[in-house]
């Protein structure tokens, strides 16, 4: 498995276990320990790469950087565009989210 689809694979897992989330990376703070609260489609994306829902803290390096920016791209492909907006949008359902990670990992 190409390290882009073993990343939405763990992202995936993320959303499965902690709860997907609309409106912010997480339910939390940045400022806080997220783990175990629900996130959003960038929020799995971020804590499956990072350990956390916000991404990579200041001065942290990035050692997944290009396996993070191919799934990046693929979960955008699958959408069709922005994350964000697609994720917030209120008719948008946990089961839409679970697919189209799906969809990103076969490469569609």
């Amino acid at each position: 498995m190409d390290p882009a689809t073993e990343l939405l694979g763990k992202a995936l897992e993320v959303l499965e276990r902690d709860g997907w989330y609309q409106g912010n990376y997480c339910a939390g703070s940045p400022r806080e320990d997220d783990s175990g609260k629900p996130v959003c489609a960038l929020g799995a994306l971020n804590r499956a790469t990072f350990g956390n829902a916000w991404g990579a803290r200041a001065g942290e390096a990035c050692h997944s950087s290009e396996a993070r920016e191919r799934a990046h791209n693929r979960l955008f492909a699958a959408i069709g565009g922005a994350i964000p907006t697609w994720n917030d949008d209120p008719g948008r359902t946990y089961e839409d989210v679970v697919l189209t990670f799906k969809k990103a990992m076969a490469g569609e």
